[in-house]
């Protein structure tokens, strides 16, 4: 008998079928390395098939009920490890707010500001002493009304007239002189 018979290359088939779907989990393969460990597992099946089937059918079904518990958790623990890798909640929010002008928009829901521009329904904004870009919720708005952000929209806010005795002076006077001025919105390119 060889040192190596159908048992070995069971155990050994099951465990690199097993070490290949960790990789699938960390790198993306378009479901090449999934597609060649579950063709090792089957083999590692086939395997204890010959080793054991005839001579003690017990330990077949043991090596199969062991991987059917076995590759669960082994999943279950895999997905946990690379979901503490890659996908910590704190710093995927974190990292959403510094890259994503949504995600900063999102920042501002439930401030106040004034409108610069009338919103018919889209215009301009202040809120926290920067201009923004930003919707009603479909009604026109007259220029220099009280509003509220209540939401963002394809990176535009969207707000709502407040009611002027809602208005809390703090939210509005946030740099809201340096933002505001007479003169209109020259939207002019000289050519040149």
């Amino acid at each position: 008998m060889s040192a190596w018979g159908p048992q070995h290359w069971a155990f050994l088939l099951a465990i690199i079928g097993m070490l290949l779907l960790f990789g699938e989990v960390l790198i993306p393969s378009a479901g090449a390395i999934f597609v060649t460990a579950i063709a090792c597992l089957a083999a590692s099946v086939f395997c204890a098939w010959q080793a054991w089937w005839e001579t003690n059918p017990s330990y077949f079904w043991g090596f199969v009920a062991g991987l059917a518990i076995t590759l669960p958790m082994a999943g279950y623990w895999m997905l946990k490890l690379w979901e503490r890798i890659l996908f910590s909640a704190d710093d995927a929010e974190r990292q959403l707010t510094k890259t994503s002008p949504a995600g900063e928009l999102k920042l501002l829901i439930g401030k106040q500001g004034r409108t610069v521009s009338p919103l018919m329904p889209a215009g301009i904004v202040v809120v926290d002493g920067e201009r923004i870009h930003a919707s009603s919720e479909g009604m026109i708005v007259e220029r220099d009304e009280p509003i509220r952000v209540v939401g963002v929209r394809s990176n535009r806010l969207i707000v709502r007239v407040i009611d002027p005795n809602e208005i809390r002076d703090a939210d509005l006077e946030t740099g809201l002189e340096d933002a505001e001025s007479d003169e209109p919105l020259d939207f002019n390119v000289s050519e040149g």
